[in-house]
């Protein structure tokens, strides 16, 4: 046998155990050096625009969003962390600030709810 370590069945249990654990917690493709798992949801804030798609299968829009995460108290706070969305809705629309809840489907983060009006308080972010 090569040079290497030898791990005890019960060693082995447990490492299977943390990748398993690890690969359903960051399992999914990588898009600009961060893993989303797919069918993941996330809350964002609109920065810029969400325009209309103009077909769902071949003219879907972009925009960027603010990742928003909570802190120990329970509050949520702005990641600094920017991601870009894709909108496939022929309908859909959001103004810049606009609360979103978005989904990784097929590779994309997909707007599947997004606030009826802006928040003064995240308009504006960069």
């Amino acid at each position: 046998m090569a040079a290497g370590y030898m791990l005890t069945e019960g060693q082995m249990a447990h490492l299977r155990e943390v990748v398993r654990h690890y690969l359903n917690l960051y399992g999914g493709r990588v898009r600009g050096g961060t893993r989303h798992p797919e069918g993941v949801h996330r809350t964002g804030v609109t920065i810029g625009t969400i325009t209309a798609a103009t077909s769902v299968l071949n003219g879907e829009t972009t925009f960027t969003f603010a990742l928003l995460r909570k802190n120990a108290d329970g509050d949520m706070v702005d990641t600094t962390e920017r991601l870009t969305g894709t909108n496939r809705d022929t309908t859909l629309t959001a103004l810049d600030g606009s609360v979103i809840i978005v989904a990784r489907v097929d590779g994309e983060w997909r707007p599947v709810w997004v606030g009826c009006e802006p928040d003064a308080a995240v308009t504006g972010l960069t």
